[in-house]
């Protein structure tokens, strides 16, 4: 089974209160619970400041029970204050009135360990100011064992960039969503843990921001479904245009559909052919488009990742 507690703080009894994290863990309870063709995907548990009080009692209680979901998927996310107390992240609670009396990462970490669960993904979008993000997440994860099944995502620190982002539900959180909605899926609709990171990778890096994946798992988890990229049935035929992964097929101008010569078909062949190409399955042989190596009587070939793909097909493991 896959389940999640998202945790977020807003109201804080002895510390600065933040905006938009609460809203942040009601939107990913909103894309986390169903896949996009709305078949249930995670059980979420959503906890927020202003309906109830965000204690250390609470939130551990709350963990263990995500923790004995026998042979599932498990996912923590937490939206608020965190501090570095002793070169130690810890996660700021509600009720905190020092720095250690909230969930320390090491504490966090040792749940996810000990889990009964197949898989324990953590997820922290952390609000750092004044206390040094890139310290406080470096310093926490050196030396961290996890057991296999495990992951962690965070963003490593805070910039001027991402605090003036602060006026909208947590950017880090958004990036998250935007990711989880179809922006970090495969060609065949499946979103993972990897495939987030990357997508998080690429879009903090024009703002000097780096996020942190720490994994010990060879699984790839569906965190959810969207849909494909290429249907099923057309990626079928992916064996049927290629004998091989280094057959080239070739193309003439009575393929392309507005050229004199076309034949019907051999245009929804070049069609299908044109969806391969704009998902990165084949490219065009010394021509840049594949509109010109029809019309120049040139050949398209599998790129590396239609290789792959090829193989998953030829192997029936898709």
């Amino acid at each position: 089974m896959k389940r999640a507690l998202l945790v977020g703080i807003d109201k804080y009894n002895q510390h600065a209160n933040l905006d938009n994290c609460e809203e942040s863990a009601i939107q990913l309870k909103k894309v986390l619970s169903r896949n996009a063709d709305s078949s249930p995907n995670f059980d979420c548990k959503c906890l927020i400041s202003s309906q109830i009080e965000i204690s250390r009692l609470s939130i551990k209680n709350d963990l263990e029970i995500l923790a004995n979901n026998l042979g599932g998927i498990s996912l923590f996310y937490f939206a608020g204050h965190g501090v570095i107390y002793e070169k130690k992240g810890h996660l700021v609670l509600q009720d905190s009135n020092y720095p250690d009396d909230g969930i320390s990462i090491s504490e966090l970490v040792d749940i996810a360990n000990k889990s009964k669960s197949k898989n324990f993904i953590i997820i922290l979008d952390c609000w750092l100011s004044g206390y040094g993000g890139n310290l406080f997440f470096c310093d926490s994860f050196l030396g961290v064992h996890l057991k296999e099944g495990v992951s962690i995502i965070a963003l490593s620190g805070v910039t001027e960039i991402i605090e003036k982002k602060k006026k909208q539900p947590n950017f880090f959180t958004q990036l998250i969503i935007e990711a989880l909605n179809g922006a970090a899926s495969d060609l065949i609709g499946r979103i993972s843990i990897t495939s987030v990171y990357s997508f998080l990778e690429s879009s903090l890096k024009p703002l000097g921001q780096k996020p942190i994946l720490i994994a010990n798992t060879f699984d790839s988890i569906d965190l959810r479904l969207v849909e494909p990229k290429v249907s099923w049935k057309l990626l079928r035929k992916l064996l049927y245009y290629f004998r091989n992964p280094d057959y080239e097929f070739e193309l003439a101008p009575d393929f392309e559909p507005s050229s004199d010569s076309c034949l019907a078909g051999k245009v929804d062949v070049f069609k299908d052919l044109t969806k391969f190409w704009s998902v990165g399955l084949i490219k065009p042989i010394d021509e840049e488009h594949i509109y010109f190596a029809a019309i120049n009587s040139k050949s398209v070939k599998l790129t590396s990742i239609g290789k792959i793909y090829w193989k998953l097909l030829e192997e029936q493991k898709i």
